[in-house]
C-alpha cells in the first residue's frame, strides 16, 4: 500500500521509518502531490504506521482496507486477539495525565532547530 507521511520531513525532503518487520522505509516527496510517499509491502508495517496517526493511505481506494488493518489483531498468528484487557485506547483522553504523550507508540518527529554546537577541542587551560 502506498502511504503518505504526515509528519514534517527532514531537510532533504525525506521521512525515514522502520516498521515492526525491521525493514527501513524512505518516504520521498512525490513530485505530483508534494507529499512524502512510499510503497509499504508488509501488512504489519502498514498497520503499525497507520496506527501511529502519522501516516495515511495515498490512494482513496485503500481507505477501507487501511481501516481494517488498523482494527485487525496484531498477534493473529499466535491465536491471541491482540487484547490486553484494556479498552483498546478508547478511553477519554481528558482523563489522562497532561504529561503523557497522546500516543506512546508514535514515531518521533524531527524538529527544525539546528543542532547544538560541538564542544571546543582547543587546548585546555593548565591548572596551577
Amino acid at each position: 500500500m502506498k502511504l503518505i507521511a504526515t509528519i514534517k520531513p527532514r531537510t532533504d525532503g525525506t521521512v525515514l521509518a522502520t516498521g515492526p518487520s525491521k525493514k527501513d522505509y524512505t518516504f520521498k516527496v512525490d513530485v505530483d502531490t508534494g507529499d512524502p510517499t512510499c510503497d509499504v509491502e508488509d501488512e504489519a508495517d502498514v498497520a503499525h504506521f497507520l496506527g501511529t496517526g502519522n501516516f495515511e493511505p495515498a490512494d482513496e481506494a485503500d481507505f477501507d482496507r487501511a481501516d481494517l488493518l488498523v482494527k485487525k489483531p496484531v498477534n493473529a498468528d499466535d491465536g491471541s486477539d491482540g487484547s490486553d484487557g484494556s479498552d483498546g485506547g478508547t478511553s477519554d483522553p481528558d482523563s489522562l495525565p497532561d504529561d503523557l504523550p497522546t500516543d506512546p507508540n508514535a514515531l518521533p518527529v524531527e524538529g527544525s532547530a539546528a543542532p547544538a554546537p560541538a564542544a571546543s577541542r582547543g587546548k585546555a587551560a593548565r591548572a596551577r
